[in-house]
């Protein structure tokens, strides 16, 4: 029930809604102070789900009773042909509620009955979310006659033993390569960084993504699926199955709440106008507000009701928006406010750590910085549709952004991220790492990146403060907190930083000794005076000035500051064991070099 009407204080979203309510096909609306209909509507003739005949050779033919949609038989029986293919992947694509887990369920108990396999990791962001797949599977090996444990934690499902192996719930950080197979259970809602990790991790892999609904919303993971594996098979699912066909909740729920917007296709023009959009328009221009959130979309890993909510509701979220000529969208930012902080948000820092809707200061904070009276912008999303992509339209709308902001006596603007394919965007823009989450993002398997930027003179020295602490951290953690981070992007972070930082460490006479004696014996391997090399490589990175590519830095970050073997360092670089090591022993020869030059500068003091 909802109350009709404007009363004083109605949020935006709630006006949304009853707005929208307006569009359904089937609808009943009722005042209930008054007891009286409002509304009434009704359109009959909506489909039915077709039970479809299992018709796979070799299978018992009552797993019929539970496929629900041609679609469904139609990925079984893909499946089971890509098993014995030469193909390295099949995926599974629809919208949600499409019955896509539940067949992967099903799928992967065939495969097994078969013997195609025994050890099975099934990687998803979310232990509920694999549910469907472990109900399903557990039905099926029962029909199949198979003997089975299920593995609970409290009331979830996280695998299942069998006879000879396990199919089990795996956290997408968690796997390596090596493996024979795994599954890919919601691939869009997963970082790209991360998504291509695993997708290198397995001889054979099945996944499904989501294209529109909640679980994810982004085409991107498409094209990299696509991008990086041709030998593949694809099969869609098109039916629902928590709805008939055509049914008009569905269709309701998708448009109400924007579960189906794609970014359109603007045309670049040369008059480009930056515009400050009222939440008020976005409520009452249905088209407008699916073409700004259709770009906003690509910016996140999930679409849910929540997220529309917070845009047109929260008191601090604003949107800013670049329009062509003919009043098409060609980029969109979500900010919000931060700061500056009362002495009753200090207290909840210090007692808790964190502040809800405090994203970047409470992260300064962690660094004993006097951040209480700092006002910041925090870009909580910013997109360009992908067909204007790379033409500067982004870091046109960054730079409007940040005028806008300086005139309003902004002192910083700050993003947090983890999709890591993003990070070149910020440092292109001059924005600064200062934080890295040392846990992944539970949604996207990557780890968060908060950025920074100064506008106010009095917020430059602390920017480059918060900077220098957060490279000491980098450099002194990478070992053990960051291990499991890509070289190349603590390589490009370090590049990038432009600052220099106190490490509390230098050089001793036995350091030098043996550092002139690494120089002078080029036959000897670094490793025989590593643990002087070690201080000189710690020593030259602290310092602003890092004159070494990024190849050379990629490999001595991994082998030096996160403690990577030659072998491993030799994968990171696409390169042979021989290449590795001999690039190593040109660049440790370097920095030794260097540091010798500039030898007063990092000698103990007695």
């Amino acid at each position: 029930s909802i109350r009709l009407g404007l009363p004083q204080g109605l949020s935006y979203y709630t006006l949304y809604i009853k707005n929208r309510l307006g569009t359904a096909k089937n609808v009943l609306v009722m005042d209930m102070k008054d007891n009286k209909v409002i509304l009434h509507r009704r359109i009959h003739g909506r489909g039915k789900v077709k039970l479809i005949p299992f018709n796979l050779p070799g299978f018992p033919k009552s797993l019929s009773k539970i496929m629900l949609t041609s679609s469904q038989y139609e990925w079984i029986r893909k499946f089971m042909r890509f098993l014995g293919s030469g193909h390295r992947l099949i995926i599974g694509l629809g919208n949600r509620g499409r019955g896509k887990s539940a067949a992967l369920g099903i799928s992967l108990a065939l495969g097994y009955f078969k013997g195609y396999y025994s050890e099975v990791p099934v990687i998803s962001t979310s232990i509920y979310g694999v549910q469907s797949l472990f109900k399903f599977l557990t039905r099926v090996l029962g029909i199949l006659g198979i003997k089975y444990k299920v593995r609970m934690n409290e009331d979830l499902i996280v695998g299942v033993e069998l006879r000879d192996g396990r199919i089990y719930y795996a956290r997408p950080w968690e796997i390596t390569r090596g493996y024979k197979f795994i599954v890919l259970d919601e691939a869009a809602a997963l970082g790209i960084s991360r998504l291509r990790s695993l997708l290198t991790s397995a001889r054979k892999i099945a996944a499904t993504t989501t294209i529109h609904g909640y679980e994810g919303t982004r085409h991107t993971s498409v094209k990299v699926i696509r991008s990086l594996i041709k030998a593949r098979i694809e099969s869609i699912f098109n039916e629902p199955v928590r709805y008939p066909p055509g049914d008009p909740l569905e269709e309701w729920l998708y448009n109400t709440f924007l579960l189906n917007v794609d970014p359109i296709e603007p045309v670049l023009t040369n008059n480009i106008s930056y515009v400050v959009v009222e939440k008020r328009d976005l409520v009452y221009e249905y088209e407008l507000l699916r073409n700004i959130y259709g770009i906003l979309v690509l910016a996140h890993y999930r679409n849910e009701p929540n997220d529309l909510a917070l845009l047109l509701d929260h008191p601090k979220h604003m949107i800013r928006v670049l329009f062509n000529e003919n009043n098409q969208p060609l980029g969109v930012a979500q900010i919000s406010v931060e700061g500056p902080l009362s002495n009753d948000d200090l207290k909840v820092l210090e007692l808790k750590g964190s502040i809800a809707g405090v994203l970047l200061l409470d992260k300064m904070y962690r660094y004993g910085l006097d951040i209480k009276k700092l006002k910041l912008w925090r870009i909580v999303r910013i997109a360009v549709p992908p067909s204007i992509q790379r033409r500067g339209i982004g870091s046109k709308l960054l730079e409007h952004i940040e005028d806008e902001a300086r005139s309003n006596g902004i002192d910083c603007i700050g993003a947090i991220f983890s999709g890591h394919e993003a990070l070149g965007f910020w440092l292109k823009n001059e924005y600064k790492v200062f934080y890295i989450s040392p846990r992944f993002n539970k949604i996207t398997g990557e780890k968060n990146i908060a950025v920074i930027k100064a506008l106010s003179e009095s917020a430059k020295s602390l920017v480059e403060t918060l900077t220098g602490l957060f490279k000491r951290l980098l450099l002194l953690s990478s070992a053990s907190v960051y291990r499991d981070l890509a070289a190349e992007k603590i390589a490009l972070i370090l590049s990038s930083s432009n600052v220099d930082t106190k490490l509390g460490l230098c050089l001793d006479d036995i350091d030098v000794k043996r550092l002139r004696m690494y120089l002078e014996h080029k036959g000897l391997l670094h490793e025989s005076y590593y643990d002087s090399i070690y201080k000189a490589v710690l020593l030259y990175l602290s310092r602003r000035d890092i004159k070494l590519n990024m190849n050379e830095l990629t490999a001595v970050v991994a082998r030096s500051i996160q403690g990577k073997g030659v072998g491993e360092v030799a994968k990171i670089l696409n390169a042979s064991r021989e290449e590795a090591s001999a690039l190593l022993e040109n660049v440790y020869r370097k920095i030794v070099e260097n540091i010798l030059e500039s030898l007063d500068e990092y000698m103990c003091r007695i």
